[in-house]
């Protein structure tokens, strides 16, 4: 029952770790959209990029 244990354990250490590179590929593909979100943003209104409002401060 030992192996069983250890299988077990290595699967949900696999699965987590999977779960974990979703969740950072979806952060990075959000980054991204909001990025080219400012820049044609920034592109329709002729303001520089990188002095858009930042809400978030």
């Amino acid at each position: 029952m030992r192996k069983r244990s250890v299988n077990v354990a290595a699967a949900t250490k696999w699965l987590i770790g999977r779960l974990q590179e979703a969740l950072l590929r979806a952060k990075a593909k959000r980054q991204q959209q909001m990025f080219y979100l400012c820049e044609s943003e920034a592109a329709a209104t002729k303001r520089p990029v990188g002095t858009e409002i930042n809400d978030t401060l």
